[in-house]
């Protein structure tokens, strides 16, 4: 007797759908989307913008597909893909204590028998160690900055300037009055032109006074004297 064996493809089906949602073929061909719908693997599924759309996956889990996108399920997706026996496996902590204590207890030397520890990117057991740099922060401390001015280079004193200085003029010019001429008298002893004369007495003599043009009285005390024609 024949036995017939029927294996059953794993589905997303539609739980939620708002907006527009469809399923694209092989051949590039888009059907719309509903409610109810399901979806295997491989299939693609695009969304429109301000759509959501979730899913109900075969291990009970939702799954929710953004808007504006073009999702190929797969099996991880879906929730189908075998697990990895390595990610549930629990490696032995105490390895690395035992093979210290059997290469003492044989008497061997510790620095040839067991592997050298991790140094650099592909140091360590099976050159696993990470492929990237990875930066420490520096700290470093600094003392205060003393700055030296020296005074006479960084001066904030403002510049004077000294110019000419100024001094009230007097002009003196052409008076419509009466000039005033001084005659000093600078003989020390007595001329020919000199007369003695008595206090409170009258004398009797002449003399010439030159005079610029326009000049027609002079006046002396408070005699006045007058210029003839």
């Amino acid at each position: 007797m024949a036995t017939q064996s029927t294996e059953i493809q794993a589905r997303g089906i539609v739980v939620i759908l708002q907006g527009n949602a469809w399923v694209e073929d092989k051949n590039g061909n888009r059907h719309p989307l509903k409610v109810g719908d399901e979806l295997e693997e491989g299939q693609k599924v695009v969304t429109a913008d301000g759509t959501r759309l979730e899913l109900a996956l075969p291990n009970g889990q939702p799954l929710l597909i953004e808007a504006g996108r073009e999702l190929v399920l797969d099996a991880n997706l879906l929730g189908i893909a075998p697990q990895d026996r390595t990610e549930s496996a629990l490696q032995s902590l105490n390895g690395g204590a035992s093979d210290i204590a059997k290469v003492i207890a044989s008497g061997g030397d510790l620095s040839e028998q067991l592997e050298a520890t991790a140094a650099g990117l592909g140091g360590g057991q099976g050159g696993e160690a990470h492929s990237f740099v990875r930066l420490t922060r520096i700290s470093e401390g600094l003392n205060d900055l003393a700055l030296v001015r020296d005074d006479g280079q960084n001066s904030d004193e403002e510049s004077r300037f000294t110019g000419a200085s100024t001094q009230a003029l007097t002009v003196t010019g052409a008076s419509e009055g009466v000039p005033t001429v001084s005659i000093p008298n600078n003989g020390t002893g007595v001329g020919g032109s000199d007369l003695s004369v008595a206090e409170n007495a009258t004398t009797t003599g002449s003399f010439t006074i030159s005079a610029p043009d326009g000049l027609t009285s002079l006046t002396i005390g408070s005699t006045v004297i007058t210029a003839t024609a």
